[in-house]
């Protein structure tokens, strides 16, 4: 049934409630957000959790966004407010889909990649003390979303969802750092091994620097 309410107010109190909806969606999905452009100023350090639960988790809240969206009869929002209701169900909807066909099991092509969203992170400036801790934590979580995104794309390429080879080799800066992530991704992860990175990258027991930048090692 149509969210509505009786009498002269309806259009307010469906306004409110579709306000109330996007407000705490919006905020919620910046909680998600890892590193790159679409990463919470108030956060920028924050590498979310990309394992199953979590995704699954994703998938559940959308779809009760939009459940929501879809009880919610446009004709009672103002003109202005129906432009914004007709936009914000057209980004969920997106989200949905994307969450659907699980396409972070390919959180890499030849433009973006998990790994240099990270590696850029050491390039921004820390100015207090409050940056600093907030990084180093990042830092300390780096092994656990690399594992998560490299086991995602494992199950991306197990059914054949995988940015094309050639797509990556375009840009010849990451190639050294998509060989890397790839070779995590093709061997099996007990036998996933430092010799098969190209020459140049230096690996520790937990944490090396590298032409990716910050990359997680077993």
């Amino acid at each position: 049934a149509a969210v509505a309410a009786a009498g002269p107010d309806a259009t307010a109190a469906v306004q409110a409630h579709f306000v109330a909806l996007y407000e705490q969606e919006y905020a919620w999905r910046l909680s998600q957000e890892g590193p790159g452009s679409d990463a919470p100023e108030a956060n920028p350090y924050l590498l979310p959790d990309v394992g199953p639960a979590a995704q699954a988790a994703r998938l559940e809240r959308w779809t009760a966004v939009m459940r929501e969206l879809d009880a919610i009869d446009p004709a009672l929002l103002d003109a202005a407010t129906r432009v914004d209701y007709t936009v914000y169900r057209g980004q969920v909807a997106a989200l949905l889909d994307a969450q659907r066909f699980r396409d972070y099991e390919m959180p890499a092509n030849s433009d973006t990649q998990f790994w240099t969203d990270v590696s850029d992170l050491a390039h921004r400036p820390l100015r207090t003390e409050a940056e600093a801790r907030a990084y180093v934590a990042m830092l300390a979580e780096v092994p656990r979303y690399f594992s998560q995104q490299v086991e995602n794309m494992r199950a991306g390429l197990a059914r054949g969802f995988t940015p094309p080879k050639v797509t990556l080799a375009i840009h010849g800066a990451i190639v050294p750092c998509a060989a890397i992530i790839f070779s995590l991704v093709t061997v099996p992860a007990s036998k996933a091994a430092t010799s098969a990175w190209p020459a140049g990258v230096e690996s520790s027991s937990s944490i090396s620097r590298s032409p990716c930048g910050v990359i997680a090692t077993s």
